[in-house]
């Protein structure tokens, strides 16, 4: 059974910057076998594997590309395998072999989606507690150990949300869980949330939002009402209307014929009242 965890990693300036370096390698691998699989449909010939790819991109990396010796080689293998498996994929849904939604054809990685992932193989890389060495990296710190115990799969590394993340593939025993205890069903049904055949019922809660509705709390949930408890509760302005015109000493006006009122203007409450003829 394969399990992957997720870390966040705290890299320095200098590995940070090595993980966009990795990264934009990877996407423009990526692009290079998109671009010779596109060019091979348009001349009429059959789609070439990753592995075809990976091996005329070596052929002529030192003589056009020997800035990507720069980074590591699982980078660049694991983005002719990605690629890959998004051609299979997408001749698997085409020709009805994969089930689900239809999967479209690969396209073109752009950097402005943000730096991207790339793939560290697991003999370039390994785990001590909180802190990831990889190979032309160094050692990074790690927010958390590794949760998993087993034999270390691969690992990738991207950029999310402003931090660089590590998840680690482990393959792990699967032990299947084991019920000691005795049997029992459930039934879930709408007078009552749950029924179990032991006869034990659960009955639907109430939450606060509904209770206030009418005017109950949690605790007078079931007890007859009485009058005035259906009423909804008075909102802040009606409130203070109510304090406004049961006080009218705190209005600075000697006429008292009508109480004051409320109007609103531009998101601002101002305090009028009406004047009667011998004010």
């Amino acid at each position: 059974m394969i399990r992957a965890h997720t870390i966040r990693l705290n890299p320095t300036p200098e590995q940070a910057n090595l993980f966009r370096q990795a990264a934009g390698t990877a996407r423009f691998c990526y692009n290079w076998g998109l671009r010779a699989i596109k060019d091979a449909l348009d001349q009429g010939m059959p789609v070439p594997t990753h592995r075809a790819l990976r091996d005329a991109f070596k052929r002529i990396r030192t003589v056009e590309y020997p800035w990507t010796f720069q980074v590591g080689k699982s980078a660049i293998d694991g983005a002719f395998v990605n690629l890959g498996r998004a051609v299979k994929n997408f001749l698997d849904s085409r020709s009805g072999r994969r089930k689900g939604k239809k999967v479209g054809f690969p396209a073109f990685k752009s950097r402005k989606r943000g730096y991207g992932s790339f793939y560290v193989a697991n003999d370039r890389f390994s785990v001590d507690g909180h802190t990831l060495k990889a190979q032309k990296i160094g050692t990074v710190n790690m927010t958390e150990p590794l949760r998993f115990v087993g034999k270390i799969l691969g690992a990738t590394i991207r950029y999310q949300a402003g931090w660089w993340w590590i998840s680690i593939q482990v393959e792990v025993e699967h032990t299947p869980p084991t019920h000691t205890g005795p049997t029992i069903g459930v039934d879930l049904g709408i007078t009552s949330l749950a029924v179990t055949s032991a006869g034990e019922v659960f009955e639907n809660p109430k939450t606060p939002q509904a209770c206030a509705r009418h005017g109950q709390t949690a605790a007078t949930v079931g007890e007859p009402q009485g009058e005035g408890q259906c009423e909804p509760p008075e909102s802040r302005r009606q409130s203070w209307q109510r304090r406004i015109s049961g006080s009218p000493a705190s209005v600075k006006t000697g006429c008292t014929s009508s109480p004051p009122r409320w109007c609103g203007r531009h998101h601002w409450w101002a305090l009028k009242t009406s004047m009667s003829p011998g004010c």
